[in-house]
């Protein structure tokens, strides 16, 4: 297909150096940008940032703690990842090989250095020890410094990596919007499957009757029954099966087969009192008989027998044999005479012998008669008043009423019957295979096995939409904001309604006793303010005022040791990071609502996050293996943004990309044009209209 103007502007952006007055098509959305750097300006959260950085570079040995501390009680008020939970499960980080070649711009893992991620700034690199590739100055830049790394840095660095190559991030789009058809394609057929699993019955036919179409519920011999329906024409109306059995149901077929009447037979049934009207709308195909006419019928039709019998079975192509009366074609033990042994119907918790005796001997079974008593009793009521079993019994008899009833349950239950007719029913049947010789398929007591579904479950994309069904952007939806943005503005708008001051207070004066104890962390880590000589050549650290006030530690020791005990606390005092343990719970308790909107929200952004890694991992598609400036990528995405733009579901492809679009570059103008012209396309192609552009 050809690309339309808009279509190859997008291509432009897709690529890596796109002309100047061209620009990127796709990036991170802006409102997720602004909301990340409206929440990170914070107070609370900006200081604790500045002392993680702090912390990173004077006092490695307690950075773990000063994350953990607030990760354990209020995770968005310090941008971290909820307590034991790794970065891992957010950000996809690649395993790292010495034995590995790396390429430019590769981007691997220390796992040396508590997960910091490091990029490949040489063609290749091989055997560095992982503890020291902090050292290997020019060969390795840190791209995410897992120390003091924080939420808002994960997410800012993951979609960079996504979409600063647009052309890598066409690849993505691309397998996403396969794996999530197939993953919903997997999750429809696991939901039908747990209708299976509900609905199993083993004593019901059981797998027999999934693989056979149900065709094992209506015969237990498939070979015997198939032989007799080829012998049978068209003499059953397989879309009428409610009024099997019935005499103007067969006169109703015999007008569908031949487009009208037998003049012989109809001239006894008006002798005998059945109008010319009803006689004239069966020959039509209808029955509109009434109940007193069906009884009239069946008596004709037991005195019909030699030439009007013949013509009868001429017109339906019925070659079985052994009929003697007309009567006879509503008998279901004469029309599968080799076979009506055989015939089943499927009751609630078992399959039911419609026929049981033996020999000569045979009779309909009447274990049958509960299945119908429900059906209602309309005894000469008028046309079509028929159907209920009692009424069909003082119509033609008990007996052929109860076995017609149960042959027409029977068929009923295989799926699509009434697309069908009795010659390809027929010719079907004799095709169709039991799982017989399979005993570990044929006696399962579960379709599905649980653990084989767990398993399925487990390998498909984990989605948001109904049913659980995978929106686009749950595999890689976080450069859009989708889950995110909305989430991050519930949480900045409630943290500024708390007062952290206990935290933040900063008065400018270090001695002060009303600062906060983020700003005694930040003098102990970033000054030597309170670092002191015992006058021996030791340091100590004395914190002046404040829940931690002491000096650090008790006995004088080098400068790293006195900050590491001004931060955990010793035997001098309880130190900053447990002062602000105290604090923070104390903030939590008296501001429990804000809370209470809060942590919701931060949960549902890691989840987003979560959600995504696991789908990307799912979909096996790896951020450090895609080939950069990748045209193809970039031309297939462009022609596909018009069936991107039709898709209006939240959370798809034109969601997704509108978010993304660059609107302040031509191309990303272009993508939004081209969603729209795809839309555009559709409603008019449905109006037999082109556009003047479409070949």
């Amino acid at each position: 297909m050809a690309l339309t103007p808009v279509q190859s502007i997008v291509v432009a952006g897709m690529l890596p150096g796109p002309p100047a007055n061209i620009g990127t098509a796709v990036g991170t959305a802006a409102a997720l940008d602004n909301v990340i750097s409206l929440y990170v300006e914070v107070p609370v959260v900006s200081q604790f940032i500045d002392l993680l950085d702090l912390c990173s570079i004077n006092a490695n040995s307690v950075t773990a703690n000063l994350k953990t501390y607030g990760s354990n009680i209020f995770p968005a008020a310090v941008d971290q990842l909820p307590a034991g939970l790794p970065a891992a499960s957010i950000y996809p980080v690649p395993d790292f090989s010495l034995t590995e070649f790396y390429t430019l711009g590769q981007q691997v893992a220390d796992e040396a250095s508590n997960g910091s991620i490091y990029t490949c700034v040489v063609d290749f690199i091989t055997g560095v020890d992982p503890a020291n590739l902090v050292q290997a100055t020019g060969n390795w830049v840190t791209t995410i410094d897992g120390n003091k790394a924080t939420l808002t840095e994960y997410i800012t660095t993951l979609n960079d990596r996504m979409t600063t190559d647009a052309s890598q991030f066409a690849q993505i789009f691309l397998s996403s919007v396969g794996y999530q058809s197939q993953s919903n394609e997997v999750l429809a057929e696991q939901q039908v499957n747990q209708v299976y699993n509900a609905t199993f019955n083993v004593n019901t036919g059981g797998m027999n009757t999934l693989t056979t179409g149900g065709l094992n519920q209506f015969t237990a011999n498939l070979v015997a029954t198939s032989s007799d329906m080829a012998m049978l024409g068209q003499l059953i109306s397989l879309q009428n099966l409610n009024d099997l059995g019935l005499p103007g149901e067969l006169l109703a077929q015999i007008g569908r087969v031949s487009g009208g009447e037998i003049p012989s037979i109809s001239s006894l049934l008006s002798a005998a009192g059945v109008s010319r009207t009803s006689i004239t709308t069966a020959a039509g195909g209808t029955n509109n008989l009434t109940n007193q006419e069906e009884e009239i019928a069946y008596k004709v039709m037991l005195a019909i027998s030699g030439d009007s019998l013949r013509q009868v079975l001429s017109v339906l192509g019925v070659t079985q044999i052994g009929f003697t009366n007309m009567a006879q074609l509503l008998d279901p033990q004469k029309i599968f005479p080799n076979s009506f042994q055989y015939l089943r119907c499927p009751s609630t918790n078992n399959l039911l012998d419609i026929y049981i005796g033996g020999g000569g001997s045979w009779s309909v079974n009447q274990n049958l008669r509960p299945l119908f008593a429900a059906d209602p009793v309309n005894i000469y009521a008028g046309p079509n008043n028929v159907t209920g079993l009692d009424t069909v019994s003082k119509i033609t008899t008990p007996a052929l009423a109860l076995a017609n009833k149960a042959m027409a349950r029977a068929l009923q239950q295989i799926a699509g019957i009434q697309n069908s007719s009795l010659p390809a029913l027929a010719a079907a049947m004799t095709l169709v295979e039991t799982n017989s010789g399979l005993p570990l398929i044929e006696n399962a007591t579960q379709p599905v096995p649980s653990n084989v579904e767990a398993f399925i479950s487990a390998s498909v994309a984990n989605g948001t939409g109904q049913n659980g069904t995978v929106k686009l952007s749950d595999i890689c939806g976080s450069p859009s904001g989708i889950g995110i943005t909305d989430q991050f503005s519930v949480v900045q708008g409630n943290l500024t309604s708390i007062n952290f001051t206990t935290l933040t207070a900063n008065n400018g004066n270090p001695n002060s006793g009303v600062n906060g104890i983020y700003t005694y962390m930040s003098y102990t880590l970033g000054t030597d303010t309170y670092n002191q000589d015992d006058g021996f050549g030791n340091i100590q650290i004395v914190i002046p005022a404040g829940p931690a006030a002491g000096t650090y530690p008790g006995v004088a020791t080098t400068l790293d040791q006195a900050r590491a005990a001004a931060m955990t606390g010793d035997g001098s005092g309880p130190g900053l990071i447990p002062a602000a343990t105290s604090a923070l719970s104390t903030i939590v308790t008296n501001n429990y609502s804000q809370y209470g909107n809060i942590t919701p929200a931060w949960t549902g952004i890691v989840n987003a996050l979560q959600r995504q890694e696991q789908n990307l991992a799912r979909a096996e598609i790896d951020l450090n293996t895609l080939t950069p400036n990748d045209r193809s990528s970039a031309m297939i995405f462009a022609e596909l943004t018009h069936q991107y733009g039709v898709d209006a579901l939240p959370g798809g492809a034109n969601e997704i990309l509108g978010l993304m679009a660059q609107t302040g570059n031509v191309s990303g103008q272009a993508l939004i044009a081209s969603l729209r012209e795809g839309r555009n396309i559709k409603a008019l192609g449905e109006a037999g209209i082109k556009l003047a552009i479409q070949p």
